[in-house]
């Protein structure tokens, strides 16, 4: 910088004029490519839109390089995953997640369909009816009920897929359904799949068998001691199969009655929930779409109060700050295993979890890369959205535009969902196999339900992520683009740099390639609320909304 600027850090004038009140632009560049180019602060997105990005340089363009190569192994490396062949193993209760939930359904609507009959039943009997007419309504009921039971109690046949675990589930729901002598005659089916498709159960899984046979046959008999089975075998049951674990242990008739009590009042427990969230989430959708419509507006009018404006020229610092922070962060993510292995070291997920909450937080000192550049630390923290000021209202802003994005989130869902009809993970998907899908690797490690690893959860994915991934993404990132394409129209301008930073975003997360539009779309909403608000706060709620979310429903699943 020259040495007017080195005598005046605060940036005040010999005259005590202050330049943020200056709209002309005026040059006060170094000449060669590792030079900060700047220039005297611009206050409104017109003036702004007068500037021109100086051309890249070679730091500029190896940062790039560095940027779509270590995209594009991630992205690939997860799709090789997920598309290609992959060794077998062992199902968490995140795998039986579907299964289970249907159980509590089924199981939940069967309850409350006994409940409304039996509020029927009293204000019949409640009634002063002549005999005849009490018998001829008791009847009339009797096949109303038996109807309700054969609607409420039908096979769900297409829950009988997947792994060995998976059927053993389906068999132990056709049992609380149709009785234990039904699911009996099941296995008798699953052995001769079993021995056609040459599949060989391990050890946990016979010893899961066993058990199973054992109680149905005593239920069958009408004996519901479960002496037949110890402890430790019951322990297991619950351990691997979750709710359907514990289904089996309290069968209608059970000597636990009030464990049976308690699998109903689960089972009825997601019933109401689900029509809650039904409910709510028509209501979130039609307001959303009015709100949507609105902040759409707002940002892209040319009169729209917009805070985000690209003062300052600084070339591609901030560029090349995105591109040390991304091979540090992924880098040391992909270098431990290799030293964890070297060093002779034991570690569980634990360890996994809280030292990548750790390596979040951390991964933030490449922001000492501007500084080195000649930024201030007031400067950065300007330039990438780090304010305070608002920051009550911010948040607000961030809680009512999540909502009003959803309608375009649950867009992005569906497009998930064509997508994985159009391009099966897996193109041969054994008979006892787990298809692949477009899951965060984070469930198999809240499946084991470890109160620490949940802890650990919640921290990386509704604390760490948020503020990391929003200071990175959409305040170096997204910074570096709007100053590269400010001099463009304005919505032409936000638009791409939106997307080119979403696209980035998504391919790097370890969902894989088809939920690529749905992060995307997450993420041109966070980077709306950057734009109108010219602060990292109101993204950052956003983001962290949407983990916590996520993160509740896995725990509510589970």
């Amino acid at each position: 910088m020259n040495s007017e600027n080195q005598d005046n850090p605060d940036g005040e004038n010999p005259d005590g004029e202050n330049p943020d009140s200056n709209l002309q632009i005026s040059s006060q560049a170094v000449e060669d490519d590792s030079a900060i180019v700047l220039a005297e602060p611009v206050e409104s997105p017109e003036a702004a839109s007068s500037l021109r990005p100086r051309p890249l340089g070679a730091g500029d363009y190896l940062s790039w390089a560095v940027v779509i190569l270590i995209t594009l192994f991630i992205a690939v490396e997860t799709a090789m995953g997920q598309f290609g062949e992959h060794e077998p193993r062992e199902t968490t209760a995140a795998d039986l997640m579907q299964i289970n939930l249907q159980s509590k359904v089924l199981v939940g609507q069967r309850v409350v369909a006994e409940l409304l009959e039996q509020e029927e039943a009293a204000r019949d009997d409640a009634k002063d009816l002549p005999a005849e007419d009490a018998v001829s309504e008791k009847n009339a009921a009797a096949e109303t009920k038996g109807e309700t039971a054969a609607e409420t109690t039908a096979e769900p046949e297409a829950l009988d897929a997947g792994t060995y675990e998976q059927r053993l589930c389906y068999a132990i729901l056709l049992s609380e359904l149709h009785g234990p002598q039904r699911a009996v005659d099941y296995f008798e089916t699953l052995d001769q799949k079993v021995a056609d498709a040459k599949f060989e159960p391990n050890e946990t899984q016979r010893s899961l068998r066993s058990s199973i046979d054992a109680l149905l046959a005593d239920y069958a008999a009408g004996d519901f001691s479960q002496n037949s089975i110890s402890d430790s075998e019951k322990a297991e049951l619950e351990k691997r199969l979750g709710f359907s674990g514990e289904l089996i242990l309290t069968p209608k008739g059970a000597d636990d009655q009030a464990g049976r009590k308690w699998v109903e009042q689960v089972a009825q427990n997601k019933i109401y929930a689900a029509g809650v969230i039904l409910i709510f989430g028509i209501l979130f959708f039609m307001a959303g779409i009015v709100a949507a419509c609105t902040i759409l507006g707002v940002v892209f009018s040319d009169s729209s109060p917009i805070r985000f404006v690209p003062k300052n020229q600084v070339g591609g610092i901030y560029l090349q700050t995105f591109a040390i922070w991304l091979f540090g962060f992924f880098g040391i993510q992909l270098a431990l295993p290799s030293v964890i292995e070297a060093l002779g070291l034991e570690v569980d997920a634990r360890f996994g979890i809280y030292f990548n909450f750790v390596v979040f937080f951390l991964s933030l000192s490449a922001l000492v890369w501007p500084i080195i550049r000649g930024r201030s630390w007031g400067e950065v923290c300007h330039d990438i959205g780090w304010t305070g000021e608002s920051f009550f209202r911010n948040v607000g802003v961030g809680i009512a535009t999540y909502a009003a994005w959803l309608p375009m989130v649950l867009i992005g869902i569906f497009s998930v969902f064509i997508l994985m009809l159009l391009f099966p993970m897996s193109t041969e998907v054994g008979e006892f196999e787990l298809p692949a899908s477009p899951s965060h690797p984070i469930q198999h490690l809240m499946s084991s339900g470890d109160s620490t690893i949940w802890i650990g959860v919640f921290l990386a994915a509704c604390v760490a992520a948020p503020i990391v991934e929003e200071t990175m993404f959409r305040g170096v990132l997204y910074r570096h683009l709007r100053e590269r394409s400010i001099h463009w129209n304005r919505v032409i301008s936000v638009t791409v740099a939106a997307i080119v930073n979403g696209v980035i975003f998504a391919a790097i997360h370890p969902q894989g390639v088809l939920a690529i539009p749905l992060l995307t779309t997450l993420a041109v909403g966070f980077t709306l609320a950057r734009e109108w608000r010219g602060s990292l706060v109101s993204s950052i709620t956003m983001h962290a909304i949407n983990n916590s979310m996520v993160t509740a429903m896995m725990f509510f699943l589970m």
